[in-house]
């Protein structure tokens, strides 16, 4: 009898104790600015910062009329053409190589066809094309952050910034 009361008290204090709310354990249970967000943020800026100020130092010291683009990468057109515009959506034919801006080492010799806006490239690659047209050459300078991120990839290490040679040889569409 008193393992049955014991049993009955243990099985309602914990339904008791179960069912009540949980109190949310992120952000939105602080008063206060949560403090590595902040920090990382923070440092994230810096990079951009950095890699920017090595883009523009690289741009000065090319002589090439670079543009910089709204979203933070530079470009320069090789070879103009009165070819069709590259617009959103198309089939672009295009062939690209990647290179370590500080150290010119190759990273990548692409030659492909991807959807425009899809982001099946780097980021950079597939915001330049809005300013080509079929048949035109690019060199593209673009920070980490349009390129292989913060992290970098296999063979590209962290917070490389890219030299593209970048040319839409096609536009199919599909």
């Amino acid at each position: 009898m008193r393992r049955d009361i014991i049993l009955i008290g243990w099985i309602l204090m914990s339904v008791l104790v179960g069912c009540g709310r949980v109190r949310p354990q992120g952000p939105a249970n602080r008063q206060e600015p949560d403090s590595t967000a902040l920090a990382l943020m923070e440092m994230n800026f810096r990079l951009a910062e950095q890699a920017d100020a090595i883009l523009i130092d690289t741009v000065r010291a090319s002589g090439l009329p670079f543009v910089l683009d709204n979203r933070s990468f530079w470009y320069v057109r090789l070879i103009a053409t009165e070819g069709p515009e590259v617009k959103e959506g198309m089939h672009v034919d295009y062939s690209a190589v990647i290179r370590d801006l500080k150290t010119g080492a190759l990273i990548e010799d692409v030659a492909e066809e991807v959807e425009v806006g899809k982001r099946l490239t780097l980021r950079a690659i597939d915001m330049a094309f809005d300013k080509m047209r079929e048949g035109e050459a690019f060199r593209l300078l673009a920070p980490f952050y349009c390129a292989y991120g913060r992290d970098g990839r296999d063979n590209v290490p962290p917070l490389t910034n890219v030299s593209i040679e970048l040319t839409v040889n096609n536009i199919t569409k599909k």
